[in-house]
């Protein structure tokens, strides 16, 4: 009914207010470390750090997706 679709509707504006997180860079000490490092990094290891990087993220993002659950 009308009460599920408002109730979608919501979490929808907030899964929207979430995904710019994860899609920027969102700097902190950690990312801008490693994003530092890469440089001296093999290709392998460039790889890989950019996955750490993707996973803080993640991190950082992930009580804001608890308290929508």
């Amino acid at each position: 009914g009308v009460v599920v679709c408002i109730s979608k509707i919501r979490m929808i504006g907030k899964i929207m207010q979430i995904l710019p997180l994860l899609q920027s860079g969102a700097d902190n000490e950690r990312t801008r470390l490693i994003c530092a490092l890469k440089p001296l990094l093999s290709p392998v290891r460039r790889r890989k750090a950019d996955e750490a990087m993707q996973i803080m993220r993640l991190l950082d993002v992930l009580p804001l997706v608890q308290k929508i659950l």
